[in-house]
């Protein structure tokens, strides 16, 4: 994939989706960095699901690229499991939503980072967990 710009769109019956994202001049301008962010959405007839992760961009966070991917699946993952589940209750639906959510997200980011790292950096030690969570930093 071209860093410099990435645009998709989905339909279905519930309306069209646009995302787009771009390498930012910052990073075009210093050592041509790779865009850090990530997108995705999964759609049917009936339901859109989306995810959006924001990479950190400093040099602390040199694997914010990956760990954008690896947030952004995980809670896609996640968003499909709740609604799987709930779907028929509303209120449990947007209970699960605001109480389980967030940290089965981080849950799985963590576990997908340290699986991720050992096919990046085999020599890692893995028992420092919080060195490696701030390299793969995204919002």
């Amino acid at each position: 994939m071209d860093n410099y710009y990435e645009e998709r769109r989905w339909s279905n019956d519930l309306g069209e989706i646009y995302g787009i994202r771009c390498q930012g001049s910052s990073h075009v301008r210093d050592d041509n960095k790779p865009c850090q962010d990530y997108f995705k959405v999964k759609a049917n007839k009936k339901l859109t699901i989306m995810a959006l992760a924001d990479g950190h961009g400093s040099a602390a966070y040199d694997l914010s690229e990956f760990g954008s991917k690896l947030a952004v699946e995980a809670a896609i993952n996640e968003l499909r499991k709740i609604y799987t589940v709930n779907r028929k209750s509303k209120y449990y639906l947007f209970s699960a939503l605001k109480n389980d959510f967030p940290k089965n997200v981080v849950r799985e980011w963590k576990a997908r980072a340290d699986k991720d790292i050992v096919k990046r950096d085999s020599s890692f030690d893995l028992t420092n967990k919080s060195s490696l969570y701030k390299r793969y930093g995204t919002t």
